[in-house]
């Protein structure tokens, strides 16, 4: 793979499948959970409207009955060189937890803040399955490698509570988009739809980001780039300042961001580049740029203390956010030794 975007992006075909195995899980979670349907019809109906209003503005989400999204999965893999891009939907749909907040209004959420979604791998594993994509076994391999992770990098600077890591995070870059980071990084992160404010653009943000891929504003034209997956975003895939400032302002911001995304990266690193496909110059690439971000945090961090910056939270998150990337990486070059000394001793 040439560069990060290879690696994390999603065109717009590929995030339209993403949507629609999300909401595929969540039609059958509510099937599975008939007394509490209602609520759980009127958050899935809210989070499509939300996505139809902020990404496709002229037209809407196509929603595919399954022999139709069988189809556009072959259709797109049929003309990538790589599956990567599967091995990331797939990954964001194992993790994906529905019902998670729409509005920062507790008002408007109170009616879905008690609900539980339940994962369904066995369905994921039937599209792994009938696609012959991916192996099914890597559902479960997303999963355990994903608690493991999480667990060995989190230490202290996040509450170790697998099952609302997600709807932390969301609800985290909701609000320091939203309250404190509105305009062009926003943008910058979500993509020109978010051009919004207040109410609106908090909700945009916190239906993107729930769905778990992060569009990237300006890449519409790097390729057809519509969105960074598998904690991508991290890297500043973007490639631009405003993005760089992005990553830079979620650390200051919201370590639970950063606790996801790494999560994420690294369990593509193990899984995807090296178990699935033993690409170890990618994943050397990963982990050359996260070291390049983190000494980006490290020497913002030192220019703060420095000038005895005020904004006491903003010092303490960013140590915690070089505390996670710092694990993270020292973690991912073991693994990747550990498999290039396998891989040298099998051969």
């Amino acid at each position: 793979m040439s560069n990060i975007l290879d690696m994390f992006g999603l065109n717009s075909e590929q995030l339209e499948i993403l949507y629609n195995i999300e909401k595929n899980l969540t039609e059958r979670d509510i099937q599975s959970n008939p007394k509490t349907a209602e609520p759980r019809k009127k958050w899935l109906e809210q989070w499509l409207r939300t996505l139809d209003n902020t990404l496709y503005k002229s037209s809407e989400l196509r929603a595919f009955k399954e022999p139709e999204l069988y189809d556009a999965i072959n259709r797109v893999s049929s003309t990538n060189q790589s599956n990567t891009w599967f091995y990331l939907v797939m990954l964001e749909a194992t993790l994906f937890q529905a019902y998670f907040p729409l509005d920062e209004d507790k008002k408007n959420t109170k009616d879905f803040a008690k609900l539980k979604y339940t994962r369904d791998t066995d369905y994921l594993k039937q599209i792994a399955t009938i696609t012959g994509l991916m192996r099914p076994e890597y559902i479960d391999r997303y999963l355990e490698t994903h608690k493991k992770v999480f667990r060995k990098i989190s230490g202290k600077s996040a509450k170790a509570i697998i099952t609302s890591l997600s709807i932390l995070a969301v609800t985290a870059i909701a609000a320091a988009i939203a309250a404190i980071y509105a305009g062009p990084i926003a943008v910058a992160i979500f993509g020109k739809g978010f051009e919004l404010s207040g109410a609106a653009l908090t909700s945009a943000c916190l239906a993107m980001a729930g769905g778990g891929a992060i569009a990237v504003g300006g890449l519409g034209v790097a390729g057809g780039i519509a969105a960074i997956a598998g904690g991508g975003a991290l890297l500043g895939a973007a490639g631009s300042g405003a993005a760089a400032a992005a990553v830079l302002a979620f650390a200051k911001k919201s370590p639970e961001f950063t606790l996801s995304q790494t999560a994420k990266l690294e369990v593509v690193l193990r899984e995807v580049l090296l178990n699935a496909q033993q690409d170890t110059e990618s994943a050397q690439a990963v982990i050359s740029r996260l070291q390049s971000q983190i000494r980006n945090l490290q020497n913002e961090l030192d220019r703060l203390t420095k000038e005895q910056e005020k904004d006491k939270e903003a010092i303490q998150n960013l140590k915690k956010s070089v505390d996670i990337l710092t694990k993270a990486v020292k973690d991912m070059v073991v693994f990747k030794s550990s498999y290039e000394i396998g891989i040298n001793t099998a051969g």
